[in-house]
């Protein structure tokens, strides 16, 4: 299955999620151990949106494995591709994902179904279902593990997972959800999140959505939450008398009710019973103790309600607390003296913290205590008692298990009365002011987690919120650099770089709109211009450019490659400062708080930098060793407050681009299936009446690269990759026009790739006839900026050249051969974009006198790209940061040696890493090997991934690659490119593949004129609309001499249309039924074949009768339409008449036949019955007219019967029935017409 990607759609409207947590890839995790039985867990689904911090990395997202014995089942990143498997010493299930996640820049939607009881299972990233390298069916009626009453964690599987962000993970106990459940395809293409929370989860299933719930493992699917995940929470809400207690915390630990404690009716809080404590010695409530438990130095809250029979007596409420055994932790009680008491013990003593309370009985009461800024602090029904003790002492750690109403396991202090809602939260105070809002209703935790090390809060969210910091945030790429020897650590904020005298740094993966500021700590540095903050723009080193600078350690500002003094030195724990305006072009540093220079970014005086370019990015710089630095994006980071009008570098505070529907500006389509001898229609999104060029190429084998286009008109074409002239007879059918390419019927038989160039704002064509002079043309409408430029002649064996603006106003690029690039002293000016100059005097390529020659001028804007990277050799190649996802890439080495142009695109290279190029010079088909010319394609561009001597990564110092971008889709909503499914770009196209496919408006057209395979990515939102049509009988042959009865016409192929169908991602077999042959001499016609798709067929028509003399045994057919009776004498004609097929009806009857008319039954048509006989002959039943296609047909027509002719074959895939004929002489009948199977959805 081909896996076509679609990004995430970042916005700032509709749902918002608050933020992720950040596993911190060495201690933090969640687990949770469920008290009660699944839903169902036949039935799963979940969902994941993630970020990840390394690329290729190892995250588990979930795990039931306990460290030793299976059964366990598994979601993860195992070396970046995703794995969801159940292991029981075997794999009972598992699926693996063919691509490969890389993209440390972008959110990722990962999506997970499982049904054992229909055996099917899914993983979608973004909304798009992946292809699999491991496909294994879930096993028959196989309860999963996930979701079940055993051990489960997020963020750890034997060990805790690499870091990473996740910003939502929910769960479904009990169904198999699609995933149009979690988001919705918007209509430029973009997966855009929705809001789960109406969702139902079922007994296990939970919510962790933003970040401060996933720090914490809160499951928002609850209704009154506590604000972060208690450990033990025990609620009484049960039936009278009953002795036993669930605890509904994160830890789930067990509660043992003692003695004759016991929950009874007549008084409750909530829900229908509290907890009663008679008093006496062994009444008491037990749970285990647990590390979860354990108070440490953290912050906590403890609290219950209670309400005392008595208050003469000293009484525990909640406790940890064994003098017997010397084990004292912590306890909650109240002194009959008028206090309530909370004491802790440390490695010195115990510590009483004591506050005035004197409650009455049989009175209600709701008590709380918290550690939170550094004090303990007693409430009351919501009124904190005193001010507060200070302490921040480390708790002791012992196996004490916590105790309700008692000491020493119920054997001192006893507690007399009734208790409910008893909570301990262990690193989250809920409350440190003087008061607090007491909850009206009982806490709901849902399913939550018990967190395990650090999980922290943060504002990185996939999607835009700027009034509360929601979105994207900064940080430096692992996958962008320059040099070699460096490592990035810290959630990529640390860059350090090894030895080595080159120039290196690692390279932010946002590119700034808007200003923006940010900090550099300096850990360690020797103060001698080895490290520095830098300002970088591509294919640079920073300070190198007049339009790039760095700050450097020694106290000096490089700048045009020129260094100067500025500022001073700084050494480890220096914190420098940088503010940076893109569209004023200007930079300041400064340095611990003070703006270097009287520098002041607010008012805009005195910049360190000015006439920057607007498309700098944050970098770090060494050369050699001795630099540590940590790069701060984040506001909750900085030490010092951002200068007014400047932010934190995150895309909720960047500026929307355009939106360009690529597609508008450049389409590309694989897979269209054309045979030799029928053209094919390739229907486009927007017309081509303003002017476009097209380019085509056979992918199943080798074939050329044609080119048609508006100004050369109909029927002419030239050959990219050869030195011809313009063709113009070899076509006499080919067209593009209005919103149709047609691919010529004299194009060879297979399976092409269509790409097409609109004239507009980015794209332009003109005409010119040389005259060996020098002279400007002016292109008909000035383009938005220039890029890339290309010249055929349109007469003489003359190869297309090009200029790219990567090479330089006199070089050229041939567009049919491997040469580097020539040098043309007389091609004086490079084109622009709003003309081109022609050669001084005649040249070898270009302005011959009196050759007309077409050519075509791209912009480098909008949905296009054109410039040059620095190869590297290594696998861990150039990073190409193209601000978005093209859908096309061209890139050409150039160098002392030839290499062949080398094209990607995704709409054939479907998965990461990628290796299916093409050469637009050469015929080849795609590469298979996927050790040659290896890549990624990921949010903000394209990284090379191979090494050696090769198209994509050559010779550095020697080499530089030029490349082209085409049908780059804009950000929206931000300043990167968003989450795109496995890191790669989308076409705004949900096509399914198979059959011929054509456009049609909003819609998708895949037309099978022959057996083949659908195949859908993706579940079409408004379903599918079908026509599924037989093959059409054929006529039967003529009756014996001396008469020659006329035989009956073929019956119409069945007719069968289904609209607005659900089909579901996935393989679907399509068989096309062939025409049944007509019938010889005194022979019925042949049935026609059956069409079926998505499990329905049509029947093909019946036979026509065939003519006859005294024979009964000649009879016409049943079938989808019924074919016509033969023409005979002496026999009863209303016994021949065949009927069709009724179950279902899919068309009507063939004619009868009246004696002595010498002509046969027309066929039964899909619209009609066949006539009867008549001297003239009989008409076929009518067909039924279809627009599925985008243009009315009819197919199932009838077959009819004639005079004296030939008998008349059925069209080729319309499913009409074969045509009689009577006369002199043998004559057989006519064939039926093969079906056709017609799928059509929206794909926009």
């Amino acid at each position: 299955m081909s896996f076509i990607m679609r990004p995430i759609r970042f916005a700032s409207t509709g749902h918002i999620i608050e933020g992720s947590g950040l596993f911190d890839g060495s201690t933090g995790y969640l687990e949770k151990t469920f008290s009660t039985s699944a839903t169902n867990s036949k039935y799963i689904t979940v969902e994941v949106i993630f970020k990840l911090i390394a690329p290729a990395a190892s995250c588990h997202f979930f795990s039931t494995y306990n460290g030793s014995s299976p059964p366990n089942t598994v979601l993860s990143l195992a070396g970046g591709y995703v794995d969801a498997s159940e292991y029981d010493g075997t794999y009972k299930y598992r699926q693996v994902s063919s691509n490969i996640l890389r993209d440390t820049s972008a959110w990722q939607a990962l999506h997970w179904t499982y049904d054992s009881v229909n055996r099917t299972a899914s993983i979608s990233l973004n909304g798009v279902e992946v292809a699999y390298s491991t496909d294994t069916n879930p096993t028959l009626n196989d309860p999963q593990t996930f979701l079940s009453n055993i051990v489960q964690r997020i963020g750890y599987h034997g060990g805790v997972s690499t870091s990473f962000y996740i910003a939502r993970f929910a769960a479904i106990d009990g169904a198999s959800l699609p995933v149009t459940d979690f988001g919705e395809v918007t209509d430029d293409g973009f997966w855009q999140i929705n809001d789960a929370s109406e969702l139902t989860f079922g007994n296990n299933g939970f919510l962790l959505e933003g970040g401060v719930d996933m720090a914490a493992g809160t499951d928002s699917n609850g209704t009154n939450q506590p604000g972060a995940t208690p450990n033990l929470l025990i609620h009484s809400d049960t039936t009278n008398n009953s002795t036993t207690a669930v605890n509904s915390g994160a830890d789930g630990s067990a509660v043992t009710m003692n003695g004759n404690t016991k929950h009874v009716t007549a008084q409750k809080v909530f829900g229908t019973s509290s907890i009663l404590f008679p008093g006496s010695s062994g009444d008491y409530v037990s749970i285990p103790d647990t590390a979860a438990t354990e108070m440490g130095a953290r912050d906590f809250t403890i609290e219950c309600r209670v309400r005392l029979d008595a208050v003469d007596s000293y009484q525990r409420f909640v406790s940890k607390y064994n003098t017997a055994t010397s084990k004292r932790t912590w306890s909650l009680s109240f002194s009959n003296d008028g206090s309530l008491i909370f004491q802790v013990t440390a490695s010195g003593g115990t510590v009483s913290i004591s506050e005035s309370w004197s409650p009455s009985a049989d009175t209600w009461y709701a008590l709380r205590v918290t550690r939170g800024g550094g004090k303990i602090q007693l409430y009351v029904d919501g009124t904190r008692l005193g001010s507060g003790t200070a302490n921040t002492t480390t708790v002791v750690d012992n196996d004490t298990p916590i105790e309700l109403g008692s000491r020493n396991l119920g054997t001192a202090d006893l507690f007399a009365g009734h208790m409910d809602e008893i909570m301990v939260l262990m690193g989250t105070a809920l409350t440190t002011a003087s008061s607090y809002t007491v909850p009206t209703t009982a806490y709901d935790t849902g399913n939550s987690f018990l967190k395990t090390g650090t999980i922290t809060a943060t504002n990185d969210s996939p999607t835009n919120d700027s009034d509360n910091g929601y979105g994207n945030k900064g940080s430096l790429s692992p996958l962008d650099f320059y040099g070699t020897g460096g490592t990035l650590t810290a959630q990529n904020t640390t860059s350090n770089y090894g030895s080595g005298t080159n120039d290196k740094g690692f390279v932010a993966s946002i590119i700034p709109t808007n200003p923006i500021y940010f900090e550099v700590k300096f850990t360690s540095t020797n103060a001698s211009n080895n490290g520095a903050v830098a300002l970088k723009k591509e294919n640079s080193i920073p300070g190198q450019a007049a339009d790039d600078v760095r700050y450097m350690d020694g106290g000096s500002l490089r700048k045009n490659a020129s260094s100067s003094s500025y500022g001073s030195s700084f050494s480890a724990n220096d914190i420098v400062m940088c503010a940076y305006d893109p569209s004023a072009g200007k930079a300041w540093f400064g340095l611990n708080g003070t703006w270097i220079a009287s520098g002041n970014p607010a008012t805009a005086a005195n910049p360190s930098a000015t006439g920057l370019s607007s498309r700098l990015r944050p970098a770090s710089y060494h050369y050699g060793s001795g630099s540590v630095m940590v790069f701060r994006f984040r506001t909750d980071e900085f030490s010092y407050t951002p200068p007014v009008g400047f932010k934190e570098l995150s895309t909720e505070n960047q500026s929307t681009p355009d939106v360009i529907n690529y597609q508008d500006e450049y389409y590309i389509l694989a897979g269209i299936g054309h045979t030799t001898g029928t053209t094919t229609d390739v229907h486009l999104p927007k017309t081509v009446s303003g002017g476009a060029m097209a380019r085509i190429k056979r992918t199943n084998t080798t074939g050329d690269w044609y080119v048609f286009d508006t100004v050369r008109g109909a029927n002419k074409s030239r050959k990219w990759n050869e030195a011809e002239a313009e063709d113009t007879s070899t076509f006499d059918d080919q067209n593009l026009t209005g919103t149709t390419l047609t691919l010529p019927s004299d194009l060879a038989s297979g399976t092409y790739l269509v790409e097409v160039f609109y004239v507009g704002s980015y794209f332009q064509i003109q005409t010119v006839t040389g005259n060996a002079g020098a002279r400007t043309i002016t292109w008909p409408t000035a383009m938005d900026s220039y890029g890339f430029s290309a010249f055929f002649p349109r007469t003489g064996a003359s190869s297309g050249i090009s200029h790219h603006i990567g090479i330089g106003a006199q070089q050229i690029l041939f567009c049919d051969n491997d040469s580097a690039a020539a040098n043309r002293t007389n091609f004086s000016q490079a084109p622009n974009k709003t003309d081109f100059r022609t050669p001084a005097s005649v040249g070898p390529d270009f302005n011959l006198n009196t050759i007309p020659y077409v050519c075509y001028g791209w912009a480098n804007s909008g949905p296009y790209a054109f410039g040059f990277y620095n190869p590297n050799n290594s696998a861990d190649g150039p990073m190409i940061n193209l601000g978005g996802m093209p859908a096309t890439m061209v890139v050409k080495r150039n160098g002392g040696s030839s290499w062949n142009w080398t094209l990607i695109t995704k709409v054939i290279d479907t998965y990461n890493e990628g290796y299916q190029y093409l050469e637009p010079n050469t015929t080849i088909a795609p590469n298979t090997s996927s050790t040659v010319n290896e890549f990624d394609l990921v949010s903000n561009g394209l990284k090379v991934r191979e090494a050696g001597n090769n198209s994509l990564n050559g010779t550095p110092a020697s080499d530089i690659q030029v490349y082209g971008a085409f049908g780059i889709q804009p950000l929206t909503d931000g300043a990167i490119n968003q989450g795109r499914a496995d890191g790669r770009g989308s076409a705004p196209l949900a096509i399914a593949t198979g059959g011929t496919i054509t456009l049609d408006g909003d819609y998708a057209i895949n037309t099978f004129r022959a057996n083949g395979t659908i195949i859908f990515d993706k579940t079409p939102e408004d379903g599918v609309t079908y026509l599924v049509v037989a093959g059409g009988g054929g006529a039967g042959g003529v009756g014996a001499s001396p008469y020659f009865w006329g035989g009956g016409g073929g019956g119409a192929g069945g007719y069968r249309t289904f609209a607005d169908q659900v089909v579901g991602t996935g393989s679907f077999s399509i068989v096309v039924g062939a025409g049944g042959a007509g019938g010889g001499l005194r022979t019925v016609g042949a049935s026609g074949g059956d069409s079926s798709a998505f499990g329905i067929t049509s029947t093909g028509g019946g036979g026509g009768g065939s003519g006859g003399y005294q024979d009964s045994t000649i009879n016409a057919t049943a079938g989808g339409s019924s074919g016509g009776a033969g023409q005979y004498s002496g026999k009863d004609v209303a016994a021949i008449a065949a009927s069709p097929v009724t179950d279902p009806v899919q068309g009507h009857a063939g004619g009868g036949v009246t004696n002595g008319t010498n002509k046969g039954g027309g066929g039964g048509g899909a619209g009609a019955v066949g006539a009867t006989s008549t001297p003239n002959g009989s008409g076929g039943g009518a067909g039924v007219s279809n627009s599925i296609s985008g243009s009315a047909v009819t197919y199932g027509t009838g077959g009819n019967t004639a005079g004296d002719v030939l008998s008349a074959v059925g069209a080729a895939n319309t499913g009409n029935g074969g045509g009689g004929s009577t006369g002199t002489g043998d004559r057989d009948g006519g064939a039926g017409g093969s079906g056709v199977v017609i799928v059509r959805y929206k794909y926009k």
